[in-house]
C-alpha cells in the first residue's frame, strides 16, 4: 500500500535583481522509465512491468494532486506503446485514469510508438508510426506535444518536418555513448536549439553535451541519481555556453525494468539548492517555461548527424526491404481504395483488424533493440520482426487486393466484353508497362477511343498467364479503358541490336559484364560516357565471369536482358533497356545466404559531383555544412546515409538519377564513420550485413534470398528535386490494371480522380480517412512556397487542414470542389476532405 503523501509547503518567492529580473535557477526533473521492448523483455514482460507502474505512479497522482503544482508526482511515459497496451488490456478505469492525469498535467505521453531509430524508414513509415497518439487526440480530447529518439547517437535533418506537421512541439534527445562509433563526447555546439526542417517548421530540441556517462546529463538517464542531477543543472545554468536560468534532467528509467521513485516527492525540499526552484516534471512544462523565456534567442540547427543503430536493420535486409516494399505499395492500394469507395469507410470496417496489426507492425519494426545485444535471443528478435513484416504486408495486400477488384465493379464497360481498366496511382499523366492476368489468348490491348493498339507479351509466371503491355495517357490518379484483343499480325523492328557483350539501344551503346555489371553506358544523345568504372557491380573479383548473356524479352518496346554469376556470391541481375524511355531498370537477385557486407556500386563518370538524397522526409545534400551540405561538421557519423527512394549524382551541367526500391543505406565513395567522401561520385548500396560488427542479426538470420531494384535516368542539367521524385516514383509505382464490369456507375472511358497543377506539387498520400473522409498528403519539392488548386471528381462537402496524424487544424475553403492549398518550400502538408458520397 502507498501512503499519502503530505508534502510541507515551503514558499519559494522568486529572487529578483534590482533590474527585476528573475535571478532564480528553475530545474526540472522528469521521472520516467525506458522501454527496452524486445531489448531486455518481450511483449508481455513489458507490460506487465508498465502496468505495474502505472498503478504505482496514478496512486502517487492522486496522492499529491492537492499539492503545489511542483510538488506533484508526474510520470511520463516514454512511448505510445504503453498507453496502446494498457488501453486494451488494463483492469477498468485504469486507463480513464491515465487520461484524466495527462489533462491535468500529471502524466505525458509522446508521439513515438517505441524507442525508434528513424534512418531505415520512409517518411510515411515514421508518419503511420505516430497515428496511434492521432486516435488518442481526437478520441480523448488531448494534445501531445512531445516526441523522443533516445539512445542512438544520431538522429535524421526531416524527422523534424516530420514531428512538427503531426503536432509535436517539443523533444529531448539523450545518447548511450555505447555500441557507437560516433563521438558524441565532449562539449556540443549547442545545448537547446530549434531542431528545424527544410520547410522551415521547428521543434524544441533539448540535447545536452554528454561527456561520458548515460547516467548524467546528455545521457539517457540523466536524472537517474536525481540530488545528482540537481547539482549538475545548478551548474550549467549561467554557464558558458548555457547562459539561460532554466534546465532540466529528464529520464530515470535506464536500463532497469522497474523505477518506483515516490522519494522524488518528499526529497523535493532537501534537494532544493539556494537560489533555485526545482520541478517535478511532466517535461511539457519545462518546455513552456523555456520557450516562453528564450524562445526567440535560440538559433535554429538544420542538420542531419547521420546514421548509428539505424543501420542494425540491414542485418535482416530481406526482411527490411518487404517492408519498404509494401510502404510503397500502400501508396496504390489507398489511392485505389480511395477511388473504389470513395470516401465510404464502413465498406473498409471489414479490414479494421488488419488495419489495426498494420499500424502496429509499421510502428514497432524500428525499435532500438535491433541491436539485438541484450537478454532476448537474436533469433527471437528476428522472427518477432518477420512477424511485424507479415502484418504490414498482409494488410497492405488485401487492401489493393480488394480495392483493385471493388474499382473493377464500379467501372461499367457496357455489353461488350474483354474491357480492362489501367490505374495510375500518382498525380500526373504517364505512359509504362502493365500486367494483366488473361485467361484467354489475347495479347493485345486497344485504346477504344483512338483505335491505337498495344501489342503485349504473354508470360507464365506461378500458373497464371500475365499480359505485359505498354500503353500510353494514363491520367493522374485515375484509370483508362481498354479492349482486351488477339493480335496475329504485328512487326517487330530492329530497335535493339545485341552482340556478344555489347547492345546498341536508341539511347545507349553499352558493354554488359556477364555477372551483370555495366562496364561501359555511353549516351548517344548526350554524347556522354557515364560511367568510369562500374555500374551495378556487387564487388566480383571477376565482374566478366558468369554465363552467357541471355535475352529474357524483347519487342518494339524493351530488352530485358538476363546475366547470372557466382562471384562473389550466386546471383541475377535482370537489366531492361527501352526504345521511347532512357531510363535503365535493373532487377537483382541473390541466390544464397551471405556473411560479411555486401553492396551494389555505381560509379558515374561526374566531375566535381554533389549528392543529393531522399533521407527521411528531407532531400539533402551529401555535404558538410561547412562545405555547403545538410550534414553536422562534428558529432555525427559518415559512412552510411539514409537511401530512400532516390538518390542523384550531379553537377551544374549534368546529373544522374538512381531509383531505389528496396535497400536502406549507401556510402559516399570511402566514406568511414568519421571521414566523409563527399566529392565522390561512386555509390556503395548497402544490400546487408553487420556493419556495426556484433550488433544485429548473425549472417541475416539465415535468409538465402535477397531482392534489390534500381532504376537510373540521365539528365543533360542539373539535379532538380521534382524530376528525380516523379522519376523514382514512377519506377516504384507501376500502372495496375484489372477487368471491369458491366454494371457499375463509372461509365467513362477515361477518368481521372483528382488534378493538381503544379508538377512539383507531389500528391504524396491518398488514402480514406481514419474516421472519416479522405485524407490527401502533398510534398512540395520546390525551393520556393507554392500555392497549388487541388480539383476532385467528387463533391466536396467540407476541407481541413490537419496534422500529419490526421488531427484537424483548421477548415479551408472549397469552391466548385476545388481547395486551394499552400505548402512552404520542401514542405509536405496533410489535408482533409469530406465528400457528398459518403
Amino acid at each position: 500500500m502507498i501512503r499519502k503523501i503530505v508534502l510541507i509547503s515551503i514558499m519559494l518567492v522568486p529572487v529578483m535583481s534590482s533590474s527585476g529580473q528573475d535571478t532564480l535557477k528553475h530545474l526540472y526533473l522528469g521521472n520516467d522509465t525506458h522501454t527496452d521492448l524486445m531489448w531486455n523483455g518481450n511483449e508481455e514482460e513489458w507490460y506487465r512491468y508498465n502496468l505495474d507502474m502505472a498503478k504505482f505512479y496514478l496512486k502517487l497522482g492522486e496522492n499529491t494532486r492537492d499539492n503545489a503544482p511542483e510538488a506533484r508526482s508526474k510520470w511520463n511515459f516514454d512511448v505510445a506503446w504503453t498507453l496502446y497496451m494498457l488501453e486494451k488490456r488494463a483492469p477498468e478505469g485504469l486507463f480513464g485514469r491515465i487520461i484524466d492525469q495527462v489533462k491535468n498535467g500529471q502524466m505525458s505521453i509522446p508521439f513515438n510508438f517505441t524507442l525508434p531509430v528513424y534512418g531505415a524508414y520512409t517518411a510515411e513509415s515514421v508518419l503511420r508510426s505516430f497515428y496511434y497518439g492521432g486516435y488518442l487526440e481526437r478520441k480523448y480530447g488531448i494534445d501531445i506535444d512531445l516526441a523522443v529518439c533516445q539512445e542512438n547517437a544520431t538522429i535524421p535533418l526531416g524527422l523534424a518536418s516530420l514531428w512538427a506537421g503531426s503536432g509535436a512541439r517539443y523533444s529531448w534527445k539523450g545518447v548511450c555513448n555505447c555500441a557507437t562509433k560516433t563521438n558524441t563526447v565532449g562539449k556540443r555546439d549547442h545545448e537547446i536549439y530549434w531542431y528545424t526542417g527544410l520547410d522551415g517548421s521547428r521543434i524544441l530540441m533539448k540535447w545536452y553535451s554528454s561527456y561520458g556517462w548515460n547516467a548524467d546529463l546528455g545521457g539517457y538517464a540523466e536524472m537517474l541519481e536525481p540530488t545528482v542531477a540537481v547539482q549538475k543543472m545548478e551548474k550549467l545554468c549561467d554557464s558558458e555556453g548555457y547562459p539561460y536560468n532554466i534546465a532540466g534532467a529528464f529520464g530515470k528509467g535506464w536500463d532497469n525494468i522497474h523505477n518506483y521513485s515516490y522519494d522524488l516527492v518528499w526529497g523535493l525540499a532537501h534537494r532544493t539548492l539556494p537560489g533555485t526552484k526545482l520541478y517535478l516534471s511532466n517535461q511539457i512544462d519545462f518546455f513552456n517555461h523555456f520557450e516562453k523565456k528564450y524562445g526567440n534567442q535560440l538559433p535554429g540547427i538544420t542538420l542531419s548527424y547521420g546514421n548509428e543503430w539505424d543501420i542494425n536493420l540491414a542485418s535482416l535486409a530481406e526482411t527490411s526491404g518487404k517492408i519498404k516494399r509494401s510502404m510503397e505499395k500502400l501508396r496504390a492500394a489507398e489511392a485505389l481504395a480511395s477511388v473504389a469507395f470513395e470516401g465510404d469507410a464502413t465498406v473498409l470496417r471489414v479490414l479494421e483488424n488488419k488495419k489495426n496489426d498494420f499500424l502496429y507492425g509499421i510502428s514497432v519494426y524500428n525499435l532500438h533493440g535491433w541491436t539485438a545485444d541484450g537478454p532476448v535471443e537474436r533469433h527471437v528478435f528476428a522472427d518477432y520482426m518477420r512477424d511485424q513484416q507479415e502484418k504490414v504486408t498482409g494488410y497492405v495486400d488485401t487492401l489493393f487486393s480488394v480495392s483493385l477488384d471493388q474499382l473493377g465493379k464500379r467501372i461499367n464497360s457496357g455489353s461488350e466484353g474483354d474491357i480492362a481498366y489501367v490505374f495510375n496511382p500518382l498525380n500526373w499523366t504517364r505512359d509504362g508497362f502493365v500486367e494483366l492476368p488473361v485467361g484467354k489468348d489475347l495479347n493485345s490491348l486497344k485504346d477504344p477511343e483512338s483505335g491505337k493498339r498495344y501489342r503485349g507479351r504473354i508470360m507464365n509466371e506461378g500458373g497464371k498467364r500475365i499480359l505485359r503491355v505498354w500503353v500510353e495517357d494514363i491520367p493522374s490518379v485515375g484509370y483508362k479503358l481498354f479492349k482486351l484483343e488477339n493480335e496475329t499480325n504485328s512487326t517487330e523492328t530492329n530497335v535493339f541490336r545485341l552482340i556478344g557483350n555489347k547492345l546498341e539501344t536508341p539511347f545507349y551503346r553499352v558493354k554488359i559484364s556477364e555477372s551483370g555489371a555495366i562496364s561501359s553506358l555511353y549516351d548517344k544523345r548526350l554524347k556522354k560516357e557515364w560511367t568510369n568504372g562500374l555500374i551495378n557491380n556487387l564487388g566480383s573479383k571477376d565482374h566478366e565471369s558468369g554465363a552467357k548473356i541471355r535475352i529474357l524479352e524483347k519487342d518494339n518496346h524493351h530488352i530485358r536482358l538476363l546475366c547470372n554469376s557466382r562471384d562473389p556470391v550466386k546471383h541475377e541481375s535482370v537489366i531492361t533497356f527501352y526504345a521511347d524511355d532512357p531510363r535503365i531498370d535493373f532487377q537483382n537477385t541473390i541466390h544464397q545466404n551471405f556473411d560479411g557486407l555486401l553492396h551494389w556500386s555505381f560509379t558515374f563518370n561526374i566531375e566535381s559531383p554533389e549528392v543529393w538524397h531522399e533521407e527521411v522526409g528531407a532531400i539533402i545534400k551529401a555535404k558538410t555544412a561547412s562545405s555547403g551540405g545538410h550534414y553536422a561538421d562534428r558529432m555525427a557519423r559518415y559512412d552510411y546515409l539514409s537511401l530512400n527512394h532516390f538518390l542523384n549524382v550531379g553537377n551544374s551541367t549534368e546529373s544522374i538519377t538512381l531509383s531505389n526500391s528496396d535497400c536502406l543505406f549507401f556510402r559516399l565513395g570511402n566514406s568511414t564513420p568519421e571521414f566523409f567522401d563527399q566529392n565522390s561520385s561512386s555509390i556503395h548500396i548497402l544490400v546487408g550485413g553487420q556493419v556495426n560488427e556484433n550488433l544485429g542479426m548473425i549472417r541475416q538470420d539465415g535468409d538465402t534470398l535477397f531482392h534489390q531494384t534500381f532504376s537510373v535516368l540521365p539528365h543533360n542539367h542539373r539535379f532538380n528535386a521534382g524530376e528525380s521524385m516523379r522519376f523514382a516514383l514512377e519506377h516504384q509505382n507501376p500502372l495496375v490494371a484489372a477487368m471491369t464490369g458491366s454494371t457499375g456507375d463509372l461509365r467513362q472511358n477515361k477518368y481521372s480522380y483528382m488534378t493538381n497543377d503544379n508538377k512539383d506539387v507531389i500528391l504524396w498520400t491518398l488514402k480514406p480517412g481514419e474516421d472519416d473522409g479522405l485524407t490527401m498528403r502533398f510534398w512540395n519539392m520546390g525551393d520556393k512556397p507554392v500555392s497549388s488548386d487541388i480539383r476532385l471528381n467528387s463533391s466536396i462537402l467540407k476541407a481541413m487542414h490537419s496534422s500529419h496524424v490526421e488531427t484537424d487544424i483548421q477548415e479551408i475553403s472549397v469552391k466548385d470542389n476545388v481547395i486551394s492549398i499552400d505548402l512552404n518550400q520542401k514542405q509536405l502538408k496533410t489535408y482533409r476532405v469530406i465528400t457528398s458520397n459518403e
